[in-house]
């Protein structure tokens, strides 16, 4: 059965990665959609918890809300629809006592096909954190968000190294490079293994 193909798209919160995903689905109009890892994993816990309080559970319910992202995301990834889904996520999820990094075998089990690793200006990030009144995020300070995004960076390139994944890293401005991932993929085809990435 064909199986669509998932680019992971990570950054921290407030880099713009749900801005740029809607800019990639616009500019590839037809070949990609998008689905958040917060929505998805609140869509499968009993209690119906949203992004924002997820973010705020302790590590070990983090780590085992990620088996709800893999059980949903199967799921999204045998729907009909185009055939390539951008999954905007975290790597490494700050819930205000640590930052938990998102294990290896957890991005296996998704079925990732690609890895998007989105970085901008530490000092933008923060202001954007600040001023969004939709979302309560951590305020850190420069030094701290900058550390955090290497962190992300060392967990995105420990994925596409021990998983044999592609990887691009970009800003918000080069959106243009994962369209023409996208593209890629999409010509490629789609999945037609139960839950691999070839």
């Amino acid at each position: 059965m064909a199986v669509r193909k998932v680019v992971a798209v990570f950054g921290l919160s407030g880099v713009g990665k749900s801005t740029t995903v809607a800019k990639v689905v616009a500019a590839a109009e037809g070949l990609v959609a998008s689905v958040n890892a917060g929505d998805l994993i609140g869509r499968g816990r009993p209690d119906g918890r949203g992004a924002e309080g997820l973010r705020l559970l302790g590590a070990e319910e983090i780590l085992r809300n990620q088996e709800l992202l893999v059980e949903e995301l199967a799921v999204e990834r045998m729907a009909p629809g185009p055939p390539v889904l951008l999954l905007d996520g975290h790597c490494v999820i700050d819930n205000g006592e640590e930052l938990v990094p998102v294990p290896v075998g957890v991005v296996e089990r998704l079925g990732v096909a690609a890895v998007v690793y989105l970085r901008g200006d530490a000092g933008v990030i923060r202001e954007r954190r600040r001023w969004d009144g939709r979302r309560r995020r951590p305020d850190l300070d420069e030094a701290r968000l900058s550390s955090q995004q290497e962190s992300g960076l060392m967990a995105c390139t420990s994925y596409a190294v021990e998983l044999g994944l592609p990887m691009i890293v970009v800003t918000a401005a080069e959106y243009g490079l994962i369209v023409t991932l996208v593209e890629y993929l999409a010509r490629e085809g789609m999945d037609t293994t139960e839950g691999g990435c070839g």
